[in-house]
């Protein structure tokens, strides 16, 4: 498994092949089963602000990068930044990433009654920023460090899909190498996701 998967989802993948692959006379719809049910513990998670399945980044200074904002993990840490200036995140430091569903000021409307002042900080330091790529990848990204918890706003805009294929996804060649075909559907912006296995 890449350095981008926790610990505990590590464990999670192991223990499904240990269980069932591993064994001479494995069910398939066993397997299938229990990555279902992976997918909807991941879906709860994030939806309760836990931080297991999200994805662990160290993110090192800006001129560690030839193309800064090319990179994830420092997209996600400038954002923080920009938002929380007194909880600067320090750089280098492990984070950990969520991908959002904000795409454009309209996006951020529910943060006013939320928390008037990160939305203030949202709307001018990212969606007004004087640097073209900061406002064109937006919030996009948000580190958080690994001391706090996901903040309120930014909870209802966690990308649950996306993040959970992105898990899940590394789990997809082992099930194909068993013959399992996975249904793909594609997203608002073209990008290809897969749920519900469904089918042998």
């Amino acid at each position: 498994m890449k350095s981008t998967t926790t610990e505990y989802t590590r464990d999670r993948f192991m223990k499904i092949i240990e269980n069932n692959i591993l064994n001479a006379k494995f069910d398939v719809s066993e397997i299938i089963s229990e990555v279902q049910d992976m997918e909807k513990e991941i879906i709860n998670d994030l939806r309760s602000g836990s931080k297991l399945y999200l994805t662990p980044a160290k993110v090192n200074p800006m001129n560690a990068y030839k193309f800064p904002m090319r990179n994830m993990g420092f997209r996600g840490v400038l954002a923080w930044n920009l938002i929380y200036p007194t909880k600067e995140i320090q750089l280098p430091d492990d984070v950990d990433l969520v991908k959002t569903t904000i795409k454009t000021v309209e996006d951020i409307e529910y943060i006013k009654d939320i928390d008037e002042g990160v939305y203030e900080s949202i709307y001018k330091k990212i969606f007004l920023n004087s640097n073209e790529e900061i406002r064109k990848k937006g919030i996009a990204v948000v580190a958080v460090p690994r001391n706090e918890e996901i903040p309120k706003w930014l909870l209802q805009s966690i990308d649950v899909d996306n993040i959970t294929n992105d898990v899940l996804n590394k789990f997809y060649p082992i099930l194909n190498s068993l013959g399992v075909n996975i249904y793909g559907k594609k997203s608002t912006n073209n990008r290809t996701f897969y749920s519900n296995i469904i089918e042998l």
